[in-house]
């Protein structure tokens, strides 16, 4: 006989959103566990809900039907009889967030990051189709059932949101206009253009270079040019003493030890790089982001807090 019945998971439902378990406020719902039919609140409960828990990013619960009620007693023998096996919570949404890091492939709203737990239904079609009875470890399938309700609460996403995230990865205000981004990025492109003329041209410098300096040169190119150009100056060449505008102790260097000194400071430049950082994960691990947000939203909000500080103190 099914005991447990799923009531919500962090998947994408009907409506196009999902809501995290970490969002759930359970607490006044562990208080007062009503259970209804299909949402019909209008209605007398047809019982309560115990054991309710958190597993494995689900919420579950156990039903407990009123057996002196006659709908409470035909919801359970169907419920029992395997015709109705869907579970369904009714919240009331605190927070939205349309944020990059909490939206899931074919999410068309707002993510529902908290939200207030007041009922738990029992329904033939739940708008999360995993959100269904326990039997043996597995999940019952069902369908979904569609609402225009929703309309009401929770807006669509804009597709302007990708636009936010170019802006910012732009270095422009999240609200700058298509024009002001098309202008930024042909201005980049020109930008590039011009750096790959020099560099064809610098690289052609480079190749009269003996051996030790073009290996050297080589090697710096493209983690320290300020480095590889004072290699190309040394490897040339020089004028003569009165002629020359090297400092003197740039003269006095050798190749050798402009690579030795340009790898030490790549090594001490990593070194500085911080891998926790908000910028770091949102670029290299944004999972981690995302996890960190549900495991620990105290140490997320800080990193949250330190990105927005820097980028107010840049401006």
């Amino acid at each position: 006989m099914p005991k447990s019945i799923v009531l919500s998971t962090e998947n994408l439902n009907h409506y196009g959103t999902w809501l995290p378990v970490s969002g759930a406020r359970l607490e006044n719902f562990r208080k007062n566990p009503v259970m209804f039919y299909d949402h019909n609140t209008y209605k007398m409960p047809i019982g309560h809900w115990e054991n309710i828990r958190v597993e494995n990013a689900r919420i579950i619960a156990d039903p407990v039907f009123d057996e002196k009620d006659e709908e409470a007693k035909q919801v359970k023998r169907k419920w029992e009889n395997g015709d109705i096996n869907g579970g369904s919570l009714g919240v009331d949404i605190i927070t939205l967030s349309e944020d990059p890091l909490m939206l899931k492939h074919g999410q068309r709203r707002p993510t529902v990051t908290e939200y207030e737990v007041y009922e738990g239904s029992i329904t033939p079609l739940p708008n999360n189709t995993d959100c269904l009875t326990l039997r043996r470890g597995g999940l019952q399938l069902s369908s979904n059932k569609s609402t225009e309700a929703i309309d009401m609460i929770l807006p669509e996403i804009k597709p302007t949101h990708k636009m936010k995230k170019i802006a910012l990865k732009l270095g422009l205000a999240e609200e700058a206009t298509e024009d002001q981004i098309i202008a930024k990025v042909e201005g980049l492109l020109s930008t590039e253009k011009n750096h790959v003329v020099l560099k064809k041209f610098v690289d052609a410098q480079a190749a009269d270079l003996d051996t030790e300096a073009k290996e050297a040169y080589d090697s710096l190119k493209e983690k320290d040019p300020e480095n590889a150009i004072r290699v190309l100056k040394l490897g040339r060449k020089q004028p003569p003493a009165e002629t020359t505008d090297t400092p003197e102790k740039e003269e006095k260097m050798t190749v050798s030890e402009l690579l030795k000194q340009s790898l030490s400071r790549t090594k001490d430049n990593k070194n500085e790089i911080d891998t926790e950082s908000f910028d770091y994960l949102q670029k290299n691990d944004p999972a981690k982001l995302v996890n960190l947000r549900r495991t620990d939203p105290a140490k997320f909000q800080k990193l949250v807090d330190d990105h927005t500080a820097r980028k107010q103190r840049k401006t």
